[in-house]
């Protein structure tokens, strides 16, 4: 009888559970499994594991495994793959996070196919099961494992949903909500996203309501919340959300949601017929944003032309603090030149945002400006600089040129620049250009 006979004859035995897991757990600790690190890249010479060996045996034995699931040996393969999981979530490094070892993800991956193989088996017994899932959902929340395409959380959730009934999946649900791990509120959204799901897909619609409300004070939640009662018409729920969200958002500091539920509070009172309340919350958002384009246009929606320019102009005298750059777009789309003549002289912005709104006015009000874009020009040049800063001056001067009178001045500069700065050969052969 040939070997091959032999091995059809008398097969190698699947071994058990726990014998799979020392052998995974000897690929990843034996004496050939770490190497001195000698990447050059890395200043220190630490020890590091041998990935290029760990993964020739790990797919040796995986291999195994996936061959025992077929022959209904689910459970040795299960502790195949839960020892690899547990090994990964330990040795996972820098390395492998700045892809110097790819070859892990694939490893993960396919430990996570095994893993649905097991499960769709059939042939766990009940506490198998139980351990699995126990120690799947602490492999769940481990660092390692949680982020760079190694996440488990799906994998964990897709396990319950084959392996519990209905209140046990649940149950799942709010201990990974609860684990400290999961803190961050898009984590927290992507769980309660999957519950909600499952509760609509066994017909428990009207758990979800009172669900929601649990986590009203994740931004993101209370926001579809509001949009969901506006679009049923129930405007005075959705603005009792809205300053809630408010309310919270200023206790936390939060200013980027504060501007979230001002938008949407602007919009109910809208809707609720309370123009001069969402009036005098619009005018606060211009004044305490300090001009921003997107309150300035919806500004100016709700006050009537006539009244607009000497509305804008009470509405800025109340702002505090220098708003020189958001002011000046303002005033030169409303044509208001007085305004933006006093603002660049007030303001004295970068000489080439000057020169820019110089343009935008009319002849009259250009003299009183030139002595100041001699000076801020001045003030550019009184450094040493790069020649590709030079050349930024020198397309200055060029568009400087088109404004009525300044042709003269210009050519003054110059002249001063080529005797004042006799050694800066860069300069002088990019001003050549103007």
């Amino acid at each position: 009888m040939n070997d091959k006979q032999q091995r059809q004859c008398f097969p190698k035995p699947v071994p058990v559970y726990d014998t799979v897991r020392q052998q995974v757990r000897s690929i990843f600790h034996g004496s050939n499994s770490v190497v001195r690190d000698d990447n050059p890249r890395r200043w220190n010479r630490e020890w590091r594991t041998n990935w290029e060996l760990v993964l020739t045996e790990l797919d040796m034995l995986l291999a195994q495994a996936e061959s025992w699931v077929k022959a209904d040996k689910a459970e040795a393969a299960l502790g195949a793959v839960l020892q690899t999981l547990a090994e990964l979530a330990e040795t996972v490094d820098a390395e492998v996070h700045h892809g110097y070892v790819g070859g892990v993800y694939e490893c993960a991956e396919r430990v996570q196919n095994l893993l649905r193989a097991v499960v769709r088996s059939r042939s766990l017994s009940a506490p198998r099961l139980s351990e699995m899932l126990l120690e799947l959902r602490q492999l769940a929340v481990a660092p390692n494992l949680a982020g760079d395409g190694l996440e488990l959380r799906s994998l964990l959730l897709w396990c319950c949903e084959r392996c519990l009934k209905q209140e046990g999946i649940l149950g799942m649900l709010d201990s990974l909500m609860d684990d400290p791990a999961n803190s961050g509120d898009w984590q927290k959204l992507l769980l309660l996203e999957h519950r909600v799901e499952l509760l609509k897909k066994w017909g428990r619609e009207t758990e979800i309501p009172s669900l929601i409300r649990q986590y009203l004070h994740i931004p993101e939640v209370r926001r579809r919340e509001v949009e969901r009662l506006m679009l049923a018409r129930q405007w005075e729920d959705a603005l009792q959300l809205v300053e809630e969200g408010l309310r919270l958002s200023e206790k936390s500091h939060a200013r980027d949601s504060s501007g979230l539920w001002n938008d949407l509070k602007i919009k109910l009172l809208k809707k609720l017929n309370k123009p001069a309340d969402a009036l005098k919350l619009c005018r606060k958002r211009f004044v305490e944003n300090g001009a921003r384009m997107e309150d300035y246009r919806a500004l100016k929606r709700m006050v009537p032309p006539g009244e607009w320019k000497s509305y804008l102009k009470r509405a800025v005298s109340a702002m505090r603090g220098d708003h020189t750059y958001a002011l000046l777009p303002i005033y030169a789309k409303e044509g208001m030149q007085d305004e933006l003549a006093a603002q660049l002289r007030l303001g004295k912005p970068d000489v080439s945002t000057l020169v820019t709104y110089m343009l935008k006015l009319q002849p009259d009000y250009l003299p009183a400006l030139l002595p100041l874009f001699e000076q801020q020009m001045n003030d550019c040049l009184r450094m040493p600089s790069s020649r590709e800063m030079y050349a930024q001056y020198a397309a200055i001067l060029i568009k400087a040129r088109k404004i009525p009178g300044a042709n003269d001045l210009i050519d003054h500069m110059l002249e001063k620049y080529r005797t004042q700065y006799p050694r800066r050969p860069a300069m002088l052969e990019e001003f050549r250009k103007v």
